[in-house]
């Protein structure tokens, strides 16, 4: 059984025009954006999340996979490439960006539909982490999918990115993303030279003194590297985040949430209705979820069984016993 839903505008309908958007469709995008901020900030939970840069942390035990990138793109079978929308959006209105177009990736499923469609091209894991390189030292911000099986992420900039657009309008940016480090500036190594302060995209350093304002900083770690007195670390923030396994589970927890906070203006009775809708789906995704491990679990208790039989045959154990 197949379940459809509709997919969210931002990440989904947005990315997707990205072969059909002209001048027209992006002045509307462009317009919409600052309500987007009022939609979005209406739920807590949120599409993307932000990992800092490979430099910026120390390795350790405490350090989850999905906040290192290392975890996230090792060993994937296909990995595609694709312009950033949000670039192409304003290029099209007559702006300028610091970083090239193309900077969205996508894994294994996802890259399959970005290839197919045209929008994207595949690359190798050695091509992906020479974006990466490139990306730190433009100060783009790693944004991956928020779910633990992660699809892929978009390396995100300040002047043209919707999502960090509307994080950044907010008075406090750092509770409108889920990060797990945030950025720490020791007061006798700090110079106040200000190179923290161009790295930046939330404008999150504080200066007289120099200090992180904690309610902006994203924890995207961008600030730490460029240091010249290495006067700058990431810290763990503390907060515990309740991550959904799959795309399709988080857009049904978000659907549900934007439900309950009437969202969408509907009557109590219809918001009911739909919370039910939802809460059904839900049950029967987790049934479905259930099943195929199940049927998993089959098929290896049946290959074991004939690996077993099959040495038997081969090496018969002695008559008698």
């Amino acid at each position: 059984m197949v379940v459809y839903f509709p997919i969210p505008f931002v990440v989904g309908l947005y990315e997707f025009s990205l072969k059909t958007i002209d001048g027209e469709l992006a002045a509307l995008y462009n317009e919409y954006s600052d309500d987007l901020v009022k939609w979005c900030n209406r739920i807590p939970s949120k599409l993307l999340r932000v990992i800092p840069v490979k430099s910026s942390i120390i390795q350790k035990k405490a350090v989850w996979s999905y906040d290192q990138i290392d975890s996230l793109i090792k060993g994937r079978k296909l990995i595609s490439l694709a312009p950033c929308v949000c670039s192409k959006e304003k290029q099209l209105i007559g702006k300028e960006c610091r970083a090239p177009l193309e900077r969205c990736v996508a894994f294994d499923w996802f890259a399959e539909h970005y290839i197919d469609t045209g929008m994207g091209r595949p690359i190798t894991e050695g091509e992906l982490r020479e974006l990466l390189s490139m990306a730190e030292k433009k100060s783009l911000v790693i944004s991956p999918s928020n779910i633990r099986e992660c699809i892929g992420f978009c390396l995100c900039c300040d002047c043209c990115c919707t999502w960090l657009h509307v994080i950044g309008m907010d008075p406090k940016p750092a509770m409108q993303v889920e990060a797990s480090f945030r950025a720490e500036i020791d007061p006798n190594r700090c110079e106040a030279c200000g190179i923290c302060r161009k790295c930046c995209n939330m404008n999150a350093i504080k200066t007289d003194p120099y200090q992180v304002d904690i309610d902006r900083c994203i924890g995207c770690g961008l600030c730490v590297a460029p240091c010249p007195e290495k006067a700058i670390r990431m810290v763990e923030t503390g907060r515990v985040f309740d991550m959904e396994q799959t795309a399709s589970q988080l857009f049904l927890k978000m659907h549900m949430e934007h439900l309950r906070a009437n969202s969408y203006g509907h009557s109590r009775l219809k918001n009911s209705w739909g919370l039910v809708q939802v809460k059904l789906t839900r049950l029967l995704l987790g049934g479905m979820e259930a099943l195929k491990q199940r049927n998993v679990i089959k098929t290896k208790l049946k290959k074991d069984r004939f690996i077993v039989r099959s040495q038997i045959q081969k090496n018969p154990p002695p008559h008698g016993l």
